[in-house]
């Protein structure tokens, strides 16, 4: 298990997750209106970029972790317990999957240093919108990096209707369906 200040281990469920999906359920069933708050104060890494997708973005860097903030997770948790469980743990806990199997990216950017990255999830059978945003390192210190700004699933609905209107760019990964 990872300290409370280092990475999350990939391809296995986090306790830090875990804990925000059980939460979320409790939440869901109890009435809305109260807040989740998540335990651990720092940001974790949920995922790991490809040098095929970091090319396929456009972007030069060797950064290729991508980290999320307890904030992050806390608006996703909030956002989808609504709807229901498993679309909290797509869009939480499943996010390295959805990375690893990039399918598509938002053909619009309205924000230079942000991509929405539509990836397939194999375990669920679904499709994920994860939205990165890719910061500089300043001159005087630190490393690039890439942060989750939001995720929510993907419905195959929405996937055609987007791709007939063009809005979406093909990212030619074989794994997609």
């Amino acid at each position: 298990m990872a300290a409370d200040n280092g990475p999350v281990p990939l391809g296995r469920e986090s306790t830090f997750i875990r804990q925000a999906v059980a939460h979320a359920n409790m939440r869901h069933h109890r009435g809305r209106g109260r807040t989740i708050h998540l335990r651990g104060p720092t940001p974790r890494v949920v995922a790991v970029l490809t040098a095929e997708l970091v090319a396929q973005l456009g972007i030069v860097t060797t950064a290729r972790d991508v980290v999320m903030t307890p904030d992050v997770l806390q608006h996703i948790v909030d956002r989808r317990a609504v709807v229901s469980r498993d679309d909290v743990d797509l869009a939480a806990n499943r996010l390295h999957e959805a990375l690893a199997h990039p399918c598509y990216l938002e053909a619009g950017r309205s924000k230079p240093t942000v991509w929405e990255v539509i990836g397939f999830v194999p375990s669920a059978g679904r499709h994920v919108l994860v939205a990165l945003k890719f910061l500089r390192a300043s001159s005087d210190a630190g490393q690039d990096a890439w942060w989750v700004q939001t995720a929510h699933p993907f419905g195959s609905k929405t996937l055609r209707t987007r791709l007939a209107r063009g809005e979406l760019t093909a990212l030619g990964s074989t794994s997609c369906p």
